[in-house]
């Protein structure tokens, strides 16, 4: 504490010194140069301020509050029902035939296909059993061949009913089920066109 009080009156004492010769101009002062020491050390030193540069904070998005009105909300949906029914309506129906096939004619082997599976072989109920009639369709020795020729009429003709017999030497295929000859004319003029010779024979019918 001491020295500290020295070395300020040491300082003080020199500073007055200095200023009177500064002065009058004439006196000499020779400067100690410990006192120039004390000068240099008690001039505060003046540092370069360092600048720092604050990097602003980005804002963050605030979302917009804003609301659709109900008039647009109910347009847009408008317009949503609309796009979609004009895709459906562009999508091609499965349902609609082909302009080729709405336009094409049936052949005479479709149309005799289809009045094929439509005939129907009897005329007689299911409990019938008695005379009646039905169409011989072959009569002959060959067995291989009757029974060809009723695979063949079942084949074509699903919805009447075949019958195989066999009376020595012959086997005979006959088809339908009918009470009266003229209802047997349908059924023998469409195997005619296939079966020859082929004939209505009168025959025991209903169950067997």
């Amino acid at each position: 504490m001491n020295r500290i009080i020295i070395i300020s009156i040491a300082l003080l004492s020199f500073i007055s010194v200095r200023t009177i010769a500064q002065e009058k101009g004439s006196v000499s002062i020779h400067s100690d140069p410990r006192l120039a020491l004390l000068v240099s050390k008690s001039k505060p030193v003046e540092r370069p301020e360092v600048i720092r540069t604050v990097t602003p904070k980005a804002e963050p998005i605030k979302k917009s509050n804003a609301k659709v009105p109900v008039s647009r909300m109910n347009d847009i949906k408008k317009e949503d029902v609309r796009a979609l029914s004009e895709k459906i309506a562009e999508r091609p129906s499965k349902a609609t035939p082909k302009p080729e096939t709405a336009n094409k004619k049936m052949t005479s082997d479709e149309e005799r296909a289809i009045k094929r599976a439509a005939m129907r072989g009897t005329t007689v109920s299911s409990n019938y059993r008695g005379a009646g009639f039905r169409v011989q369709i072959y009569n002959g020795t060959n067995r291989e061949e009757a029974l060809r020729i009723k695979a063949e009429f079942m084949r074509n003709y699903p919805g009447i009913r075949t019958y195989f017999s066999y009376v020595s030497p012959h086997y005979r295929v006959k088809v339908g089920d009918f009470r009266r000859r003229e209802d047997a004319s349908g059924v023998f003029k469409e195997a005619c066109s296939n079966y020859k010779p082929c004939m209505i024979v009168p025959d025991e019918i209903g169950i067997k």
